[in-house]
Protein backbone atom coordinates (compact mmCIF):
# COMPACT_ATOMS: atom_id res chain seq x y z
CA UNK A 1 0.00 0.00 0.00
CA UNK A 2 2.74 2.56 0.82
CA UNK A 3 4.71 1.75 -1.97
CA UNK A 4 1.70 1.90 -4.76
CA UNK A 5 0.95 5.22 -2.70
CA UNK A 6 4.51 6.57 -3.29
CA UNK A 7 4.26 5.49 -6.65
CA UNK A 8 1.48 7.40 -7.41
CA UNK A 9 2.39 10.51 -5.56
CA UNK A 10 5.72 10.48 -7.66
CA UNK A 11 4.19 10.07 -11.34
CA UNK A 12 2.82 13.93 -11.94
CA UNK A 13 6.59 14.87 -10.79
CA UNK A 14 8.11 12.53 -13.34
CA UNK A 15 5.63 13.55 -15.96
CA UNK A 16 7.16 17.58 -15.28
CA UNK A 17 10.59 16.27 -15.25
CA UNK A 18 10.36 14.56 -18.93
CA UNK A 19 8.04 17.71 -20.52
CA UNK A 20 10.70 19.95 -19.16
CA UNK A 21 13.13 17.72 -20.86
CA UNK A 22 11.32 17.71 -23.80
CA UNK A 23 11.41 21.37 -24.22
CA UNK A 24 15.08 21.47 -24.95
CA UNK A 25 14.88 18.85 -27.27
CA UNK A 26 15.35 19.18 -30.89
CA UNK A 27 12.08 18.61 -33.40
CA UNK A 28 12.90 15.09 -34.89
CA UNK A 29 14.19 13.85 -31.20
CA UNK A 30 11.18 15.51 -29.61
CA UNK A 31 9.18 12.88 -32.08
CA UNK A 32 11.10 10.20 -31.82
CA UNK A 33 11.71 9.80 -28.21
CA UNK A 34 7.70 9.91 -27.11
CA UNK A 35 7.28 7.91 -30.70
CA UNK A 36 4.21 10.84 -30.96
CA UNK A 37 2.09 9.65 -34.40
CA UNK A 38 1.91 12.36 -37.00
CA UNK A 39 -0.65 14.65 -37.87
CA UNK A 40 -1.30 15.88 -41.50
CA UNK A 41 -3.17 18.69 -42.29
CA UNK A 42 -4.28 19.58 -45.90
CA UNK A 43 -5.03 23.23 -45.91
CA UNK A 44 -6.56 24.73 -49.33
CA UNK A 45 -7.66 28.87 -49.55
CA UNK A 46 -10.98 30.35 -51.13
CA UNK A 47 -10.64 30.23 -54.68
CA UNK A 48 -9.29 33.27 -56.43
CA UNK A 49 -10.70 34.18 -60.26
CA UNK A 50 -10.80 36.67 -62.70
CA UNK A 51 -10.83 37.29 -66.33
CA UNK A 52 -9.10 39.81 -68.98
CA UNK A 53 -8.99 40.77 -72.57
CA UNK A 54 -6.44 40.36 -75.28
CA UNK A 55 -7.24 40.84 -78.20
CA UNK A 56 -3.59 42.16 -79.97
CA UNK A 57 -0.40 39.69 -80.59
CA UNK A 58 2.33 40.00 -78.06
CA UNK A 59 -0.25 41.42 -75.35
CA UNK A 60 -0.02 40.45 -72.00
CA UNK A 61 -1.23 41.05 -68.55
CA UNK A 62 0.14 39.79 -65.17
CA UNK A 63 -1.32 38.83 -62.13
CA UNK A 64 0.23 39.39 -58.45
CA UNK A 65 -0.01 36.82 -55.47
CA UNK A 66 1.05 36.50 -52.62
CA UNK A 67 0.20 33.26 -50.21
CA UNK A 68 1.18 33.56 -46.51
CA UNK A 69 1.35 30.28 -44.41
CA UNK A 70 1.09 31.05 -41.06
CA UNK A 71 0.91 29.79 -37.07
CA UNK A 72 3.16 26.92 -37.61
CA UNK A 73 4.65 25.09 -34.60
CA UNK A 74 8.02 26.22 -33.65
CA UNK A 75 9.66 22.66 -33.64
CA UNK A 76 9.39 20.86 -36.61
CA UNK A 77 9.43 17.41 -36.91
CA UNK A 78 11.58 17.21 -40.25
CA UNK A 79 12.89 19.67 -42.72
CA UNK A 80 9.76 18.49 -45.28
CA UNK A 81 7.43 19.25 -42.87
CA UNK A 82 5.53 21.97 -45.85
CA UNK A 83 4.98 21.28 -48.76
CA UNK A 84 2.92 24.08 -51.15
CA UNK A 85 1.37 24.38 -54.46
CA UNK A 86 -0.36 26.52 -56.58
CA UNK A 87 -2.70 24.93 -59.37
CA UNK A 88 -3.56 27.58 -62.10
CA UNK A 89 -6.18 27.35 -64.83
CA UNK A 90 -7.15 28.71 -67.84
CA UNK A 91 -10.22 28.98 -70.09
CA UNK A 92 -10.52 30.65 -73.43
CA UNK A 93 -13.70 31.96 -75.60
CA UNK A 94 -14.37 34.69 -77.92
CA UNK A 95 -16.59 37.19 -77.83
CA UNK A 96 -18.59 35.55 -80.31
CA UNK A 97 -19.94 32.22 -82.26
CA UNK A 98 -17.92 30.24 -82.58
CA UNK A 99 -17.00 30.35 -78.83
CA UNK A 100 -13.96 28.00 -79.01
CA UNK A 101 -12.58 26.22 -76.00
CA UNK A 102 -14.09 23.34 -77.27
CA UNK A 103 -11.10 21.21 -78.92
CA UNK A 104 -11.94 21.76 -82.02
CA UNK A 105 -12.27 25.83 -82.62
CA UNK A 106 -9.13 27.31 -83.71
CA UNK A 107 -7.76 30.18 -81.53
CA UNK A 108 -4.59 31.78 -80.82
CA UNK A 109 -1.95 30.40 -78.69
CA UNK A 110 -1.20 31.68 -75.07
CA UNK A 111 1.62 31.23 -72.68
CA UNK A 112 2.10 31.27 -68.91
CA UNK A 113 4.71 32.17 -67.04
CA UNK A 114 4.04 31.73 -62.97
CA UNK A 115 7.83 33.67 -61.47
CA UNK A 116 8.41 33.15 -57.58
CA UNK A 117 10.54 35.73 -55.91
CA UNK A 118 13.90 34.05 -54.76
CA UNK A 119 12.99 30.78 -57.19
CA UNK A 120 12.80 29.57 -60.90
CA UNK A 121 10.35 30.21 -63.18
CA UNK A 122 9.01 27.21 -64.35
CA UNK A 123 8.76 27.00 -68.37
CA UNK A 124 5.37 26.18 -69.71
CA UNK A 125 4.82 25.75 -73.42
CA UNK A 126 2.50 27.31 -75.51
CA UNK A 127 -0.60 26.25 -75.42
CA UNK A 128 -2.72 24.77 -78.61
CA UNK A 129 -4.23 26.24 -81.11
CA UNK A 130 -7.17 24.00 -80.52
CA UNK A 131 -7.45 24.08 -76.83
CA UNK A 132 -9.77 22.46 -74.53
CA UNK A 133 -12.60 23.80 -71.78
CA UNK A 134 -9.66 23.82 -68.97
CA UNK A 135 -5.83 24.53 -69.82
CA UNK A 136 -3.73 23.66 -66.53
CA UNK A 137 -0.71 24.94 -64.65
CA UNK A 138 0.64 25.37 -61.49
CA UNK A 139 3.88 25.68 -59.29
CA UNK A 140 5.60 24.88 -56.12
CA UNK A 141 5.09 27.20 -53.24
CA UNK A 142 7.09 27.49 -49.60
CA UNK A 143 10.12 25.85 -51.02
CA UNK A 144 12.31 28.44 -49.49
CA UNK A 145 10.62 28.24 -45.82
CA UNK A 146 13.44 27.85 -43.36
CA UNK A 147 13.73 24.81 -41.47
CA UNK A 148 11.62 25.66 -37.83
CA UNK A 149 9.77 28.45 -39.46
CA UNK A 150 6.54 29.84 -37.91
CA UNK A 151 5.66 32.09 -40.41
CA UNK A 152 6.07 31.68 -44.14
CA UNK A 153 5.20 33.63 -47.62
CA UNK A 154 5.29 32.93 -51.48
CA UNK A 155 4.98 36.21 -53.56
CA UNK A 156 4.80 35.15 -57.20
CA UNK A 157 3.46 36.88 -60.36
CA UNK A 158 1.35 34.62 -63.62
CA UNK A 159 2.19 36.35 -66.87
CA UNK A 160 -0.29 35.74 -69.59
CA UNK A 161 0.04 36.95 -73.20
CA UNK A 162 -1.14 36.43 -76.50
CA UNK A 163 1.59 34.88 -78.74
CA UNK A 164 -0.64 35.38 -82.17
CA UNK A 165 -2.90 38.14 -83.86
CA UNK A 166 -4.73 38.60 -86.90
CA UNK A 167 -6.60 36.62 -88.27
CA UNK A 168 -7.78 35.64 -84.82
CA UNK A 169 -10.79 37.84 -83.06
CA UNK A 170 -9.94 39.00 -79.90
CA UNK A 171 -10.34 36.32 -77.34
CA UNK A 172 -11.78 36.74 -72.88
CA UNK A 173 -9.51 34.73 -70.68
CA UNK A 174 -10.71 33.26 -67.68
CA UNK A 175 -8.52 32.31 -64.93
CA UNK A 176 -9.09 30.43 -61.51
CA UNK A 177 -6.66 29.62 -58.24
CA UNK A 178 -5.84 28.40 -54.79
CA UNK A 179 -3.27 28.07 -52.56
CA UNK A 180 -2.83 24.58 -51.14
CA UNK A 181 -0.60 23.02 -48.18
CA UNK A 182 -0.07 20.32 -46.68
CA UNK A 183 1.85 20.60 -42.96
CA UNK A 184 3.05 17.88 -41.09
CA UNK A 185 3.80 17.86 -37.61
CA UNK A 186 3.77 15.81 -34.25
CA UNK A 187 0.79 15.14 -32.87
CA UNK A 188 1.82 16.25 -29.41
CA UNK A 189 3.02 19.51 -31.06
CA UNK A 190 0.46 20.39 -33.21
CA UNK A 191 -1.43 24.08 -33.94
CA UNK A 192 -3.87 25.02 -36.55
CA UNK A 193 -2.39 26.28 -39.51
CA UNK A 194 -3.57 29.35 -41.37
CA UNK A 195 -3.28 29.33 -45.16
CA UNK A 196 -4.48 32.59 -47.14
CA UNK A 197 -4.01 33.83 -50.71
CA UNK A 198 -4.17 37.90 -51.51
CA UNK A 199 -4.31 39.20 -55.23
CA UNK A 200 -2.76 42.86 -55.26
CA UNK A 201 -4.84 45.55 -57.00
CA UNK A 202 -3.52 45.94 -60.70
Amino acid sequence: MIRRGLASALAPARALTMALACASCSAPATCDMEQFPRDEQSLETEERSGSLRLSEAHEAQTLNFRATLGELPELWPNDDMVRGSLPFELGLRYESEPFGGDGRTEMPRLSVLIAQLGAGTPSWPATSNYPGPALKFGSRLFEDCAFGSTHCEAAFSVTIQRLDGAPYPPINVSWRTSAEAQVSVCHALATDARLTLELAEP
